[in-house]
């Protein structure tokens, strides 16, 4: 922030300077598995889905190590025809796991919704990403997931509606 020059209260700088855990391993394999899936070309093939493993046995009650690492199977899930179906129960595994840990973002219902949708689960898949969209109105995954499920479901004005806020918001 300080590059930024935006100043930042007395008041906000030690939320700002907040980390989601207090072990340090955790933190860094976390951040590690970050990097990896920002640059999925650089990285081999789970090698996220390891870092957010480490991260979880250094600290297993790190509600957004949990919900990457879901987000890391559902995407492994479904970019990976050998991937296993075992990801998909993993992946909710890990939600529930960041839901009793308090964690509400979009990315959790997301992830609960990709795992419905591996489970041709339509309906509560619509509801999952609608939840995510109620979370984070301006998260264009969401409202991306929401649109391509509405569509299938014939509800096609809703969808296109969705789709095009996902297109607004990441064009």
């Amino acid at each position: 922030l300080r590059t930024l020059e935006v100043a930042v209260p007395p008041t906000l700088q030690p939320e700002i300077r907040k980390r989601p855990t207090s072990i340090d391993a955790a933190y860094e394999a976390y951040k590690r598995g970050l990097t990896m899936e920002r640059h999925p070309e650089t990285f081999p093939a789970g090698a996220s889905i390891s870092a957010f493993s480490q991260a979880l046995v250094a600290d297993s009650a790190y509600p957004e190590a949990q919900v990457a690492l879901g987000k890391a199977l559902m995407r492994s899930f479904e970019v990976d025809k050998e991937a296993p179906h075992g990801y998909a129960t993993r992946a909710l595994f890990c939600v529930q796991k960041a839901m009793s840990g308090g964690l509400r973002s979009s990315d959790v219902f997301v992830v609960w919704g990709q795992v419905e949708l591996s489970r041709n689960q339509y309906a509560k898949a619509e509801e999952r990403f609608r939840a995510a969209v109620d979370v984070a109105p301006s998260d264009a995954e969401a409202q991306r997931r929401l649109a391509l499920v509405l569509a299938g479901r014939g509800v096609v004005d809703e969808a296109v509606s969705a789709a095009r806020h996902a297109a607004t918001d990441d064009p």
